[in-house]
């Protein structure tokens, strides 16, 4: 009876147990997620006080990564392919290096330990205004943690004039414009000759007269 009883309790106690262990998690996974490595990454468009984004006017990106997580990234890549509309100027980085290919910015740094965060700036002009007026960016980050590779991005978009906004004035329709009305160079030009010819003429004319007197 009492090894009955011995087994019973202890088949008692490992059900308790593992009842316990299913509903709360293990020690290790708890801290595997507080090791976890999870950036975040955000993308904002400044423009010049008073600029409406037309042609030749610029637009400053400016992109973000942190880190709040409780572990370190390597091998931190953050790419921006920009529309051709726009111009890439230069490109800066608190952190790491900046790469211009062609349409392309990437940023690179080998580390981005936890509480970091690394701004990175990229100067563009606009060359032509957007279709329908939308322009859009994305900016991919690619790292690895931990667990492995990791990638996020972030995508934003600004709305630009494809014309001058109109205000509002109407020329008269009987006001002339710069340089209306007078002659062209041709005309002054035709009368120029015009008034050499009349010379020569008059010229010949008075020398003929006086031999033709003479005889």
């Amino acid at each position: 009876m009492k090894l009955k009883s011995s087994i019973w309790k202890g088949g008692a106690l490992a059900l308790i147990l593992i009842a316990v262990l299913a509903l709360s998690p293990p020690a290790f996974a708890q801290q595997t997620n507080r090791l976890s490595f999870d950036p975040t990454i955000s993308l904002t468009a400044l423009l010049p006080s008073g600029s409406l984004g037309l042609p030749g006017e610029s637009i400053t990106w400016v992109i973000t990564v942190s880190n709040p997580s409780a572990s370190a990234g390597t091998n931190v890549v953050v790419s921006d392919t920009l529309q051709p509309e726009l111009r890439i100027d230069r490109a800066e980085t608190a952190q790491g290096e900046a790469v211009i290919s062609e349409q392309m910015v990437v940023f690179t740094f080998p580390v981005l330990n936890p509480g970091d965060s690394v701004r990175m700036q990229i100067a563009t002009t606009v060359l032509a205004s957007p279709q329908e007026g939308i322009m859009v960016n994305q900016a991919l980050l690619a790292a690895t943690g931990p667990e492995g590779p990791i990638t996020r991005k972030a995508t934003t978009e600004i709305y630009l004039p494809v014309s001058l906004p109109a205000t509002g004035y109407v020329p008269p329709a009987e006001a002339d414009l710069p340089g209306e009305g007078e002659p062209s160079a041709l005309q002054i030009a035709l009368a120029a000759v015009g008034v050499v010819l009349l010379g020569a003429a008059v010229v010949w004319y008075r020398g003929r007269k006086r031999w033709v007197g003479r005889l």
